[in-house]
């Protein structure tokens, strides 16, 4: 960021929109591994399948942070 203030509002505008991002993953993350979790007990989720459950999840999470930041106005 630069000396310049009037990006400030640009700058309060983008960051706003990314800690909504961090939330809605956090919220999603949280989610998902409470299924696996419920899945485990009874042997419906093993070892390789929750570990590409937690992979797929993490690049959801990354692909939907990339876009909305991309579309930015």
């Amino acid at each position: 960021m630069a000396d310049n203030l009037e990006k400030l509002p640009h700058t309060m505008k983008v960051s706003r929109k990314a800690l909504t991002i961090i939330k809605q993953n956090i919220w999603f993350s949280i989610i998902v591994k409470l299924v696996a979790l419920v899945l485990i007990f009874p042997g419906y989720l093993t070892l390789w399948p929750g570990g590409a459950q937690r992979h797929g999840s993490r690049l959801a999470g990354h692909l939907k942070q990339h876009e909305t930041l991309a579309n930015e106005d």
